[in-house]
């Protein structure tokens, strides 16, 4: 089983790099990030998306039901369908991502 990468910032470190930013009290932004939270959650259980210009989509997709298989047992049932969220990149935000990575030659052999 694979282990999951622990975060290199929580949200009380979030807090702290915003209240630096906008030279605002981290009181402030604690209150502004948490109504941030709020509204997307509300958008979300509304079935709203919520873009935000160069940055991305937050929006809720629904997952039909499906039949799958318990590996304990090899019984089939089917799963019950469900929400999940999803968080979709713009263009903007993923090229300034990947700015400082190196580009692939395309064109050359891998042999």
């Amino acid at each position: 089983m694979s282990q999951r990468r622990q975060p290199d910032m929580n949200k009380s470190e979030v807090i702290k790099a915003m209240a630096k930013k906008c030279n605002l009290s981290q009181r402030e932004c604690q209150i502004a990030l948490n109504a941030f939270m709020v509204t997307v959650e509300e958008a979300i259980l509304t079935d709203r998306s919520i873009s935000l210009n160069n940055f991305g989509v937050f929006e809720c997709k629904v997952l039909p039901e499906r039949e799958r298989l318990n590996p304990q047992t090899q019984e089939r049932f089917i799963a019950p369908p469900k929400r999940k969220v999803h968080f979709k990149v713009s263009p903007v935000l993923k090229r300034s991502v990947n700015r400082d990575m190196p580009k692939e030659n395309k064109s050359k052999n891998s042999s």
